[in-house]
């Protein structure tokens, strides 16, 4: 493909089995050797990190990034991001929590999948992946008037936060570094549906994508759905459960074209220059 693509993923803890199903799902995939890999080690285990290296050490176009503490997941991401080159340098970024992967034997692992994506995205400044709205919860309407994206033209929205899942995306490059995220001030929560938000203030549209392939915040077993995961109950965004009061409030969009597209008083964009 023409695009140039960078995958971003993000490893944490003692949980090697998360990562190598993961990591081995992208790299079984037909179009694995037309992107570069940015890898990040945050607090792994050994064998996490002895996987990696013997996996992707010798790889040209991949990137490893290592803290031995745990940074938490914005600023990692940050660093994957902005610390190293080969992100800055794509046209687009992909990124994968741990507890993602692409399916086998589904449209993911197939050669043209990436480019249809690409195409879906299309020109216009976008993020793509599963869309949820969330309702506000404590602070956040101030906390967003106070962010320097903000606009007032545009104002909060009145009762939900839509939003793409954290756990997997795609997006211009242009438009993550013209927005600057992730932020400074976010560490580990609530980072997705902020940048949601700012995606709104910011006449950036959202794309639910619904063509399946794509295991996000899955369990043990490949389940999307309520499960033991690293030891704890942690639902699906988006599904019904009684597991969390959050899941109870949050509605799946579908579909894509009942969001929003790029408004009145979107701000204007240029190409990143590294």
């Amino acid at each position: 493909m023409s695009a140039r693509v960078t995958v971003c993923v993000l490893l944490y803890g003692d949980y090697p089995t998360l990562a190598k199903r993961c990591i081995e799902s992208i790299l079984q995939a037909a179009w694995f050797d037309d992107v570069n890999i940015v890898v990040g080690l945050n607090a792994v285990a050994q064998v996490t990190k002895d996987y990696v290296y013997s996996t992707l050490g010798e790889y040209s176009r991949a990137v490893i990034v290592e803290s031995d503490s745990n940074l938490r997941k914005y600023p990692m991401m940050r660093e994957m991001f902005y610390g190293v080159g080969e992100a800055a340098k794509s046209d687009y970024i992909m990124w994968f929590d741990d507890d993602t992967f692409l399916i086998s034997g589904s449209v993911s692992r197939q050669a043209s999948w990436l480019s249809t994506l690409v195409g879906q995205l299309g020109t216009s400044p976008g993020l793509l992946g599963r869309a949820y709205t969330i309702p506000w919860l404590g602070q956040q309407r101030s906390w967003v008037k106070s962010q320097p994206w903000y606009n007032s033209n545009t104002g909060i929205a009145p009762d939900k936060v839509s939003f793409i899942q954290g756990s997997w995306w795609l997006i211009q490059t242009a438009v993550l570094h013209n927005l600057n995220y992730p932020w400074l001030n976010l560490s580990h929560n609530g980072g997705d549906s902020m940048l949601g938000e700012a995606c709104r203030h910011a006449g950036i549209k959202l794309i639910n994508y619904t063509a399946g392939g794509v295991a996000v915040n899955a369990d043990a077993a490949g389940k999307e759905s309520a499960a033991p995961r690293r030891g704890v109950s942690e639902p699906q965004i988006g599904r019904n459960s009684a597991a969390t009061s959050l899941d109870q409030a949050t509605t799946l969009l579908h579909p894509a074209d009942q969001l929003f597209s790029v408004g009145e008083h979107g701000l204007q964009y240029s190409p990143y220059s590294p």
